[in-house]
């Protein structure tokens, strides 16, 4: 599959695997829920990769190599005991099982969501390398029973590994056994080049109808949105100066605003997240003092008014532009404020003059005080 189709196929098919953790708005994740629904509506380019992810291709082959020497009886072993075992049986040519990459898609037969595992176990003898070569594919490939996913990792990221699989790791991995109907999956980490971590993991009911729920809510919204898109002929919208459109496009433009996922704030409650929240060994817990109750307060509360003042913001901005229409360019509010200042649109972006801007923040405080 060539690049090409790559990108097409999981910009109209929905949602990949590697994209779960976004999906779920999982702590860390590359991404989110609405930087995923903003690159399926073509408002931003998907991530086409960087050196990281190219030298994480490059290395899968020889990772999945390693993985056919693995003794699957040392999961849990540590790292160590792992590596010398799956050397040991690699230097005696003992293979435990044949692995082999596949070049295609498992899609879920009906929601948008979809997943490439990085290999698939053929187990030891059931299928040759001749037989591979003739193009004949066994039952374990195409009704996958194991599956294999290989991790090159380096510095602080092998944390993830070495203490447990990171969430919105163990969320990708959860999607492909949810789509290929895996019994298990194995994750293989080779740490600074050097030496192995291998982790198993079985299908978990709960994230799997996380994952179902927010795949479909997505969705929707995406096709949603490319449905306005289409209807008010908007071609961009989320960076784009809105001043120079038609009156048509900004009510579109206003809908589409309306529609942009939230962040989940309940992800981080979710149990596979919370199981990777492990103690420090010589960690002390105390009982909170009153002050630091209020500071904690006042921390949920910046949190949770961040985002809503943001989506606020926003469609107060949409309603205003939509307001002053196609063909006024600046508002003066002097006869109401007695301020020399106005809002208008300066180059490509709206703009508050300061001594406006500078009263209105005085007012909201002195409101607020009263």
């Amino acid at each position: 599959m060539s690049k090409e189709d790559w990108l097409r196929y999981r910009h109209v098919m929905g949602f990949g695997s590697s994209e779960a953790g976004a999906l779920l708005d999982i702590p860390g994740s590359y991404g989110s829920s609405l930087q995923l629904y903003l690159e399926k509506i073509g408002e931003k380019e998907p991530f086409s990769g960087n050196i990281d992810s190219r030298m994480g291709h490059f290395s899968e082959p020889h990772i999945l190599e390693l993985a056919q020497y693995v003794d699957l009886d040392l999961i849990g072993a540590s790292v160590d005991e792992q590596s010398e075992a799956c050397m040991l049986n690699w230097e005696n040519r003992d293979s435990q099982r044949m692995i082999l990459k596949p070049d295609a898609y498992y899609q879920h037969p009906e929601l948008p969501i979809f997943s490439s595992p990085d290999g698939i176990d053929l187990g030891e003898g059931e299928i040759s390398h001749d037989e591979l070569a003739q193009g004949y594919l066994p039952t374990s490939f195409t009704q996958p029973k194991i599956i294999w996913e290989a991790k090159n990792t380096t510095g602080m990221a092998q944390r993830g590994f070495v203490y447990g699989i990171a969430p919105d790791y163990r969320a990708q991995v959860q999607q492909t056994l949810l789509i290929t109907g895996a019994k298990v999956a194995y994750i293989i980490a080779r740490l600074d080049g050097r030496r192995i971590q291998v982790h198993k993991e079985v299908p978990d009911p709960e994230v799997h109808q996380i994952i179902l729920d927010k795949s479909q809510w997505l969705w929707d919204k995406v096709l949603e949105g490319r449905r306005i898109k289409k209807e008010y002929d908007i071609t961009s919208y989320y960076t784009t100066s809105l001043h120079r459109f038609p009156k048509k496009q900004l009510e579109g433009m206003a809908l589409l605003q309306q529609l942009e996922p939230e962040p989940d704030s309940e992800a981080e409650d979710y149990t596979f997240v919370k199981e990777m929240i492990k103690p420090v060994p010589d960690a002390i817990t105390r009982a909170g003092t009153e002050e630091e109750y209020e500071l904690l307060m006042k921390y949920c509360s910046a949190n949770n008014a961040a985002s809503n003042l943001k989506a606020a913001g926003d469609s107060a901005r949409a309603k205003l532009l939509l307001s002053m229409g196609e063909d006024v360019r600046e508002l003066d509010f002097e006869a109401i404020t007695g301020v020399k200042g106005s809002f208008k649109v300066k180059g490509n972006r709206p703009y508050v003059s300061p001594p406006l801007r500078q009263y209105i923040l005085d007012s909201i405080i002195s409101n607020l005080t009263k």
